[in-house]
């Protein structure tokens, strides 16, 4: 009997759900207070204390973010000369930053949108991308926002006032056909600023690689990236077709040949999927750029980090499965962000670039981890769906897709892929271990208007910067000691208040407060 097809009707109610509710409560969560945990005031009245705390963490997480784009506009026209005006000191930008918070709080505008809207140009910019690449990443945050206001053709208008490129308008429609697959797709896993960061991360790979990369590891990555996930077009028939099994309920209703069709089609996704990989690295790199990657694959350092990584994992996994019965979820769940920081510290330290290679492919595999288990492909798919169940939390029964091993390799990756920067390692391996681990037993004192508490925040900030010192004694940074506590007191704050998941925006704001922060030499 199939194990996905008579016992998911519950998660499947709930799944279709919030789907239903997902865009009304998104458009609705300033005005509504249905939801409002009402305190009872001294007059027996209730009051909106609730929705007057959860009113502050917004701006205060509106204000987190918003604080890095004016800084990280004037470090990169300080590079580029773009405009001849002088640099303001930083407190100079801090009320205009709370007042610009405020409002957009009070327009209703979620930082959540906030996020998708800057993130794009602001990791452009800190990274140093050329000005034509910051130009399409601040019109794909423009049109994020215009989607999110219900205004999606409102950035073609815009464009096509200010005359830019008719090739930015051509991205803009692919970046918007990545959003809508992803959307339709796993609308119920991921948020909003999530579909929009992800596609405008796969619309900067489509786009630049027709551009000379400065290095061979970015072409690399770029074939990486783009063949995976172009080799699953040609495979979506037959997934549909498996699905179309996996979703019939009652064995009297399926076929005969069910199992046996199952097989054929999962046999067929198999073979077109790896021919069209293959075809697609080929096509973009070339023989000899194939040939040069496994060479640089297979030289002797590099497989004896590889060595080094199989010969940990072969030591902790069969550990933390034989132990993990008797521990808490969040125990279960941190020591694998434990694990991290043990595996890929020294290995960024030591070749960060083939660290980001192999970030790249691990990401892949994970994806086709999580493709199997979603769709219950035979016959790996039940199995790989037992081992990940012990370690799902309540996000992961949103929708049909188990986000967090996803988006912890996400976050920890995404800042060595973009700057060869450990923020993710440190912000995931470290300081959310501890605000959790800490947070859960021993958080008494709450953050306003959020669950997560000041002990879980204290732990977190401490964690981060002994993470950071470490980091210098390695010579992977160069912060001063007062940067490392500003960067780990920023981070954590916006951890604290965000309902966003940590696992992707935390990390890359925090790479982007380390870059700063690097560059003014504070």
């Amino acid at each position: 009997m199939d194990p996905y097809s008579d016992s998911e009707s519950p998660v499947t109610r709930e799944v279709l759900q919030r789907r239903k509710s997902r865009h009304r409560s998104r458009t609705s969560e300033f005005n509504d207070t249905s939801d409002l945990s009402y305190c009872a005031s001294t007059d027996g009245m209730p009051s909106l204390t609730h929705r007057h705390s959860k009113s502050w963490t917004k701006w205060l997480e509106t204000l987190l973010v918003l604080s890095v784009v004016p800084t990280t506009i004037s470090r990169y026209n300080s590079l580029i000369q773009l405009w001849d005006y002088p640099a303001e000191p930083l407190w100079a930008w801090v009320p205009v930053l709370a007042v610009s918070s405020f409002l957009i709080v009070q327009l209703g505008i979620s930082p959540d949108s906030v996020c998708a809207t800057a993130f794009p140009a602001v990791i452009s910019m800190v990274t140093d991308q050329p000005r034509q690449t910051v130009i399409l990443n601040t019109a794909l945050g423009i049109q994020a926002l215009f989607t999110e206001l219900g205004y999606p053709m409102g950035i073609y208008a815009v464009l096509m006032i200010c005359q830019w490129s008719e090739d930015i308008i051509w991205i803009l429609a692919i970046d918007r056909f990545i959003a809508d697959v992803l959307q339709l797709v796993a609308s119920t896993s991921l948020t909003y600023s999530e579909v929009q960061l992800f596609s405008a991360l796969l619309s900067n790979l489509l786009t630049s690689y027709q551009q000379p990369p400065v290095h061979a590891h970015i072409l690399r990555l770029q074939a990486v990236i783009l063949s995976s996930f172009l080799a699953f077009l040609p495979t979506m028939p037959f997934f549909e077709k498996l699905m179309s099994l996996q979703q019939i309920i009652g064995p009297h209703k399926r076929p005969a040949n069910a199992e046996s069709m199952k097989r054929t089609y999962a046999t067929a996704i198999v073979f077109i999927y790896v021919t069209s990989a293959i075809s697609c690295l080929l096509a973009m790199m070339g023989r000899q750029g194939v040939e040069d990657t496994l060479k640089y694959v297979l030289t002797k350092s590099h497989i004896l980090i590889l060595a080094k990584w199989f010969g940990f994992l072969l030591l902790v996994i069969p550990t933390v499965m034989l132990r993990a019965h008797h521990w808490q979820l969040d125990v279960r769940r941190k020591v694998w962000h434990g694990c991290v920081v043990v595996m890929f510290l020294p290995a960024v330290a030591e070749d960060p670039e083939f660290t980001a290679l192999s970030f790249a492919i691990a990401l892949v595999l994970f994806i086709l981890t999580e493709v199997a288990r979603a769709t219950a492909f035979p016959p790996i798919g039940p199995t790989i769906h037992k081992i990940l169940e012990p370690y799902t939390d309540k996000r992961d029964t949103c929708g049909p897709v188990i986000v967090s091993h996803l988006f912890l390799l996400t976050g920890i990756s995404l800042p060595v892929i973009l700057d060869n920067c450990v923020a993710g390692i440190i912000c995931l391996g470290l300081g959310d271990s501890s605000a959790s681990l800490m947070g859960r037993r021993y958080g008494i004192h709450k953050w306003p208007g959020s669950n997560k508490s000041i002990e879980g925040t204290s732990a977190f900030v401490i964690a981060v910067v002994i993470g950071l010192i470490v980091t210098r004694l390695l010579g992977i940074t160069t912060l001063s000691i007062p940067s490392m506590f500003m960067t780990a007191s920023a981070t954590a704050l916006l951890e604290a208040v965000s309902d966003m998941n940590d696992n992707v925006v935390v990390p890359v704001y925090m790479m982007v407060v380390m870059r700063l922060l690097e560059s003014y030499q504070l």
